[in-house]
């Protein structure tokens, strides 16, 4: 078993247009029968952008060190437990948060977060089965060459990749199990981020006709009907997936999450997270192989 230690949060120098907070923490794991228990040191340093304090209703000249501490602190331990979970913990660490990331408005309740320094979390390498692990995995797999192929087939011919990843580590969260709604936001943000990610200036540039306004999913569908393709169902998907992310976890637009659950032949209220998620994630692979053999039929072309 390892045991995660928080110590005492500190205010760390600030970024130009946010605020960063240092979140000093130890694990130890347990020394097996007369083995040492075995302790290492860390620190994760989160920033938070202006816009995004704003968007929360604060003011970076006001904020109240206690409050804002507490305010992240779901975050870090979120990020902390995945990231030991999945063994890329490191000495040092960080992250950026910002308006992009589907945490408008504030998400958490920060009464029911305590005291922070010598919070202590006891926990165990998630349990699954070979099986899982290996259907997982094969998928994971899978997702990573679809994309590397894309990639290939789009740099061939237009010199430039067509789908981006701002962190590497976004794949990983495609090899942990789905437990709860918790683990499902979270593997739904990191879907969304990998949706997005599409080069669309490149697009931009290829296309005969645009809005200037036009997200990145919305350019993708022009180029593809630029090509004269017109029974495809990627877009629907990555679109419904889009809709469930930006729902999740505070189900404003309940009629668009029952919708775009139903596309799925999913049902509202999910009582499966974990079928759930590889039900969305088969489907992001299923928009993946399409894109990729409209790539194909493209450079051919």
């Amino acid at each position: 078993m390892k045991h995660l230690i928080f110590e005492k949060p500190t205010i760390a120098p600030q970024l130009i247009n946010g605020i960063m907070i240092d979140f000093p923490f130890k694990i130890i794991q347990d020394g097996k029968k007369y083995e040492r228990d075995i302790q290492t040191d860390h620190v994760f340093r989160l920033g938070l952008s202006t816009f995004l304090l704003i968007g929360w209703g604060l003011n970076i000249h006001e904020i109240v060190e206690s409050s804002i501490v507490k305010m992240v602190y779901p975050f870090v331990e979120s990020i902390i437990i995945d990231k030991t979970n999945d063994g890329t913990i490191k000495e040092y660490d960080e992250k950026i948060l910002t308006r992009e990331l589907n945490t408008i408005p504030y998400p958490y309740d920060i009464d029911k977060v305590g005291e922070i320094e010598g919070k202590t979390i006891d926990f165990e390498e998630p349990l699954s089965t070979i099986g899982e692990v290996i259907e997982t995995n094969r998928l994971a797999d899978e997702i990573v060459q679809l994309r590397d192929n894309i990639n290939t087939l789009f740099n061939d011919k237009y010199k430039e990749n067509l789908l981006f990843l701002n962190e590497e580590r976004g794949i990983l969260n495609f090899f942990r199990i789905v437990h709860t709604e918790e683990d499902f936001t979270h593997r739904l943000a990191s879907l969304g981020e990998l949706i997005k990610n599409i080069n669309s200036k490149k697009l931009k540039s290829l296309l005969k006709k645009f809005e200037k306004d036009d997200g990145s999913i919305l350019l993708l569908e022009k180029f593809i009907l630029q090509l004269g393709i017109k029974d495809f169902e990627l877009i629907s998907i990555l679109r419904n997936i889009n809709r469930i992310r930006q729902g999740f976890p505070i189900h404003t637009d309940k009629a668009g999450i029952i919708t775009s659950l139903k596309y799925f032949k999913l049902n509202y209220p999910i009582d499966d997270y974990s079928g759930a998620w590889k039900i969305v994630i088969i489907n992001y692979r299923n928009a993946l192989k399409e894109l990729m053999e409209i790539i194909e039929k493209d450079n051919v072309g």
